[in-house]
């Protein structure tokens, strides 16, 4: 339980700290190896690519499990608590369909690439893990969206308690 409470809480952070580790280790070896040395690295730019890539598709949910993502909220900031509520409820709602919309696509694009058995050009890994990325990107964002879903409903039935 606590090793699920600890995925819940730093899944998305620890992923994306790795994923920066290692773009800026990438990316230093290539410019320490092109500049100081005169002998570019054929990898470092691919891997760097790659974990960025991994990078905006694990954001997404992380944004939504902060609720940090760009919106426009001047028309939502002048209604009640409770009209604020029922708005993340409705955007919430839209977001969900929207990742239940797309992952049957994403699975698509990560299987036609794991058909294919396509290696990366410089790593010589498999296409397809990179391919993957959107698939569990829009997965885990639907998981923080019921996250968020569950929470805004519970503080919109407890602030209905209150009033009775």
């Amino acid at each position: 339980m606590k090793v699920l409470r600890w995925l819940d809480e730093n899944l998305e952070k620890c992923l994306l700290l790795v994923f920066l580790i290692v773009m800026v280790f990438a990316l230093t070896l290539q410019i320490i190896f092109r500049f100081v040395l005169n002998t570019p690295l054929s990898w470092s730019e691919e891997l760097a690519r790659y974990m960025f890539v991994w990078s905006g598709f694990i954001s997404i949910s992380y944004c939504l499990k902060t609720n940090i993502a760009i919106r426009i909220d001047q028309v939502v900031g002048f209604l009640p608590k409770k009209g604020q509520l029922i708005m993340n409820l409705v955007v919430y709602a839209l977001l969900f369909a929207y990742f239940i919309h797309m992952t049957p696509y994403a699975y698509e694009f990560f299987q036609r690439a794991a058909d294919a058995n396509q290696a990366m050009p410089a790593l010589q890994a498999p296409i397809a893990l990179v391919y993957v990325s959107p698939l569990l990107g829009f997965l885990l964002s639907m998981v923080r969206l019921i996250q968020n879903l569950i929470k805004d409903i519970r503080t919109l039935c407890a602030k209905g308690a209150e009033k009775e």
